[in-house]
C-alpha cells in the first residue's frame, strides 16, 4: 500500500468516525438521561457556541486533509485531534440544557457522574481559612474510580444549591 493510499484510508476512517460520533449524540443523551433518573435540581448551562465551533472545526480539519497534501504523521495527528475535538464537542452539546442534580447522579459540563461513585465532597471538611480561599463557584467531588472531578457553576448560590441537594439525597456524604 502506498503512502498516498494509506493517508486516504486514514482520512476516510476519520471522516467515518466523525460522522458516527455526531449521529450517536442523541442516543448517548437518551442513555445518560435514562440512567440519571428524575431531575431534582436544574442549574444554568454553559454556553453552547464553543462546543459547536469545536465540532464544526473538527470536521473542517478532516475535510482540509482531502485538499492539502501533508505527511503521514501529520495526517494521523490532525485526524486524531479532529476526532477528539468532535467527541468533546458532542459530549457538551449532548447534555446541554440538562445540567443539574438527578436522583441517580450529577450532570455538568457534558459529563454524568453517578451518585454511587461519589466518595466525598471535600468542601464539607474545609477549615475556615480554606473556605475563604476556595472559589465558591467550584465544586470538587472525590470519587471512588475517577479521582477528583471539578464542576464549575455560574454563581456561588447555584453551587451551594447543588451541594445541599446532593446532601439531601445522599446524607452519608457529610463525612
Amino acid at each position: 500500500m502506498t503512502q498516498k493510499t494509506l493517508k486516504t484510508v486514514i482520512i476516510l476512517c476519520a471522516a467515518f468516525i466523525y460522522i458516527v460520533i455526531l449521529l450517536t449524540t442523541p442516543l448517548r443523551r437518551t442513555y445518560i438521561l435514562k440512567k440519571a433518573g428524575k431531575q431534582l435540581l436544574a442549574v444554568h448551562n454553559k454556553q453552547l457556541l464553543l462546543p459547536l465551533l469545536i465540532m464544526i472545526f473538527s470536521g473542517a480539519l478532516i475535510a482540509l486533509l482531502g485538499f492539502k497534501n501533508m505527511s503521514l504523521s501529520a495526517t494521523v495527528i490532525i485526524c486524531t485531534v479532529a476526532i477528539l475535538g468532535a467527541a468533546m464537542g458532542t459530549e457538551e452539546t449532548a447534555l446541554f440544557n440538562k445540567c443539574g442534580v438527578y436522583e441517580n447522579g450529577l450532570i455538568g459540563g457534558g459529563h454524568f457522574l453517578p451518585l454511587k461513585e461519589i466518595y466525598a465532597l471535600p468542601v464539607l471538611s474545609y477549615t475556615e481559612e480554606e473556605q475563604q480561599r476556595q472559589n465558591e463557584r467550584v465544586l470538587r467531588v472525590t470519587t471512588d474510580k475517577r479521582g477528583t472531578i471539578t464542576f464549575v457553576y455560574d454563581t456561588p448560590e447555584e453551587c451551594k444549591a447543588v451541594i445541599d441537594t446532593l446532601l439531601s439525597i445522599t446524607p452519608d456524604l457529610k463525612r
